[in-house]
């Protein structure tokens, strides 16, 4: 395929009312319309603040339409005219990372759809990096707007949303930026978990920390407490294995290895009767996660040691310690 000739003296400002027509335009030929929805989602482009490529002669070749939110920056939209823009996509995705870093923002992020190579190539050329999958959505997205075809490009059936994000903050490791968005919500020595939930970009940050700390190492996940089982629930859908349920038969989980959320300990936890918590891993991502053993089988640590189960997570003051 034939890439798009770059086009001399380009520059990217924001829209303004003179720009309308045109930005409309390029929103009609690319989505059918000023209506896009994406993750649950409707928004109205035509409301949103945007930023346009345009050449020397001030002809608008592309568009990107974007929204801030906590301290992170979504790209709702980006689109150039014609077929291609030359270099207008490249250029506006550059110019709103420079936007949002002018904004002390922590990082920029947006999605595409399964069936959309060419998009997911580009964006990883410029260091986004894919953070999720989520199967379906865009099979929710059409139920809203029916328009939303279902055969997308090169024959692909158009099924599910990818999310790709760049960092703006330094902390492309997960094991850092989970660190670093807990104690943002350390309060008193302690968690702040519903402070955390609120934050939607801090929980991301910490599930993907807890996923990559864990993945492979445990069969299911349940919680301690009312916040610890809400937060367990996300763990157990970012690995992809079950949530365990209070009340639960030991039957049922007797033979699993079973990741505990507690997410009000303060401290290192000791033995106490049959329940034993492993401690290891100092640089481990999360705080006060535990391993639940008193519904394992007798041998607790040789049954740990034998799947490599380990967990660590707790907090010492405003640090986080192993």
């Amino acid at each position: 395929m034939r890439q798009p000739l770059p086009v001399p003296d380009l520059t990217v400002r924001r829209a303004t009312a003179e720009d309308r027509v045109a930005v409309d335009a390029i929103h009609d030929t690319t989505w059918g319309g000023p209506i896009v929805v994406g993750h649950g989602v409707a928004y109205d482009l035509r409301t949103l603040p945007t930023l346009v490529a345009v050449d020397a002669a001030g002809t608008v070749l592309g568009a990107l339409a974007y929204h801030v939110g906590g301290d992170v920056l979504e790209v709702v939209s980006v689109a150039a005219a014609g077929s291609g823009g030359g270099g207008a996509g490249s250029a506006l995705l550059a110019a709103v990372a420079d936007e949002a870093r002018g904004l002390g923002l922590r990082r920029v992020w947006l999605i595409t759809t399964n069936d959309n190579l060419p998009a997911l190539r580009f964006y990883q050329r410029r260091g986004m990096r894919i953070t999720a999958v989520a199967p379906g959505a865009v099979d929710e997205a059409r139920r809203r707007k029916p328009s939303i075809p279902v055969i997308g490009n090169e024959g692909i059936e158009l099924h599910d949303e990818l999310t790709l994000e760049l960092r703006l903050d330094g902390l492309t490791e997960p094991a850092a930026a989970g660190r670093a968005a807990l104690r943002r919500h350390v309060r008193d020595g302690v968690l702040d978990v519903w402070s955390l939930l609120g934050d939607p970009a801090d929980t991301s940050d910490v599930l993907r920390a807890v996923a990559g700390a864990v993945r492979g190492m445990v069969d299911a996940v349940t919680g301690v407490g009312e916040a610890g089982l809400v937060l367990a629930a996300l763990v157990a859908r970012e690995l992809s294995v079950p949530f365990v349920a209070p009340g639960t038969p030991v039957d049922a989980v007797a033979d699993r290895r079973l990741l505990n959320v507690d997410a009000g300990m303060a401290q290192r936890p000791a033995t106490e009767g049959s329940t034993t918590t492993l401690v290891a891993n100092p640089e481990a991502p999360l705080a006060a996660v535990a391993v639940l053993v008193d519904q394992l089988p007798a041998g607790v640590r040789e049954y740990l040691d034998q799947h490599q189960v380990f967990v660590t997570w707790v907090l010492g003051g405003d640090e986080l310690t192993g």
